[in-house]
């Protein structure tokens, strides 16, 4: 027998709304700063006392809930603070709908948010080792392991970055890795004929393409024979007849080539532009007219040290000009903030585009609050793509005309701290800005 099933639109629905509204207040009053998410939802608490409310409010409260874990699990957002701000959003826009505002005018409201937001995204600043700690200070889940990351943040120096990985390792691990390393490229071991490749003072060409032929690389090859200068190819293949030359040579002693296969795949896709960066070279592509034929050895640029292994390779150079790389390694922190779906892929090009990374990897079995020490981890690593400024976020906020959403949002900025990771203001404000908006202009509720 087919369930009968409730239709409520209009009053109703506002009416439905309020009252859900009421049973949270009276929810939320029980949480704690220690409130966390676990596997995407609001820990036991909020999920206990939704048991015995209604089913309308238990569906708006898994909206609004998810707001919160999307924040969180985007940046480390605090979910208590993230979700008081949902309600008091959804308690004031669902009044101005009961007392006359038309969805129009409340999408317009909203609107100002949006760009709030987007401007966020341009007013962060790099956060300084002090910044770090602060967040490391202020995150109270990482109690323990708070010596270990402040030793990180002092590797790290000023020029680096910081990972933090939650790992089937039986202890906690730092790791340093200097120089740029890029796993996705497959260096050909077996035409120099060793495991691992190790040259100074190397030359390199960036090809976007195939290197088919020996005669298209004769002039490298031959420029390379008579400076005895070591040369590393980063192309998308190589024949077997190229490879089988190179080796040849490489066993007589003749040149010193290293071929490195970066494949056009998902991960790889855009990586020899990342390469091109960071060696400071021009990339070689037939899609803008260029031979490989034609590239001059002498004009190649020479990096300081290049090392390869099978896991990858690594790319120690000092840029003449770091302008390329800063403005390079901005453009996709950017990109990270505005397309999620694509942001995995941008974080690691970006450790890649770092010339000192530190790797803080976290043993998962030995935590006493895993879910907890898992979201300080991620709003150390948001702060460690750009902190904004308490004053800054406010001073934004005084851009939106409406009032009453006015003083809510500098309600909820007030609870945060005065360097807060950039990534964590911007997503909550995005995924509560989303679902409010989604509840508020919905037409009817199926209960």
């Amino acid at each position: 027998m087919t369930k009968k099933r409730d239709i409520i639109t209009g009053e109703n629905l506002y009416q439905t709304i309020i009252a859900s509204i009421n049973d949270l207040d009276a929810m939320v009053t029980t949480w704690s700063k220690s409130t966390v998410i676990e596997s995407g939802k609001i820990a036991d608490s909020l999920d206990c006392a939704v048991v015995n409310a209604s089913q309308q409010t238990r569906i708006i409260v898994d909206m609004l809930r998810e707001a919160a874990a999307n924040a969180d699990l985007r940046s480390g957002a605090e979910p208590h603070a993230t979700m008081m701000l949902a309600i008091n959003m959804l308690r004031y826009v669902s009044g101005k709908l009961q007392f006359g505002s038309s969805i129009n005018e409340i999408t317009s409201m909203m609107s100002e948010l949006c760009a709030v937001e987007q401007r966020l995204t341009t007013l962060y600043r790099r956060a300084s080792v002090s910044d770090m700690t602060n967040v490391i200070n202020t995150t109270s889940d990482v109690d323990e392991y708070g010596l270990m990351v402040e030793e990180a943040l002092g590797l790290m120096g000023s020029d680096g970055r910081i990972f933090f990985e939650l790992s089937d390792v039986t202890r906690a691990q730092i790791e340093l890795r200097t120089g740029h390393y890029f796993d996705t490229a497959c260096p050909m071991l077996a035409a120099v004929h060793t495991q691992e490749w190790h040259a100074h003072d190397v030359k390199v060409a960036v090809i976007d393409g195939m290197c088919e032929s020996v005669a298209e690389l004769d002039s490298l090859l031959s420029s390379a024979y008579e400076t005895k200068q070591p040369l590393v190819i980063f192309a998308r293949k190589f024949s077997d007849d190229v490879i089988h030359t190179i080796s040849v040579n490489n066993r007589r002693k003749t040149l010193n080539v290293l071929p490195v296969v970066v494949p056009f795949d998902l991960d790889s896709v855009n990586i020899l532009k990342d390469i091109a960066v960071v060696t400071d070279s021009d990339l070689t592509s037939s899609l803008e007219g260029k031979l490989i034929s034609t590239i001059d050895f002498g004009q190649l640029r020479t990096v300081d040290e290049i090392r390869a292994t099978v896991t990858g390779v690594v790319v120690d150079h000092k840029l003449r000009d770091v302008t390329n790389l800063d403005v390079h390694t901005k453009s996709l922190r950017e990109q990270m903030t505005t397309n999620a779906l694509v942001a995995p892929i941008l974080a690691k090009r970006l450790r890649s585009l770092s010339a000192r990374t530190v790797f803080v990897r976290v043993p998962r079995t030995k935590l006493r609050n895993a879910s907890g020490i898992d979201r300080s981890l991620r709003r150390v690593k948001a702060a460690s793509a750009g902190v904004l400024l308490k004053r800054a976020i406010e001073q934004e906020l005084t851009s939106i005309a409406d009032l009453g959403l006015r003083s809510i949002v500098i309600r909820w900025v007030s609870t945060l701290q005065d360097v807060e990771p950039m990534q964590s203001v911007v997503s909550a404000i995005h995924f509560v800005r989303t679902n409010v908006l989604l509840i508020a202009s919905t037409g009817a509720i199926i209960v």
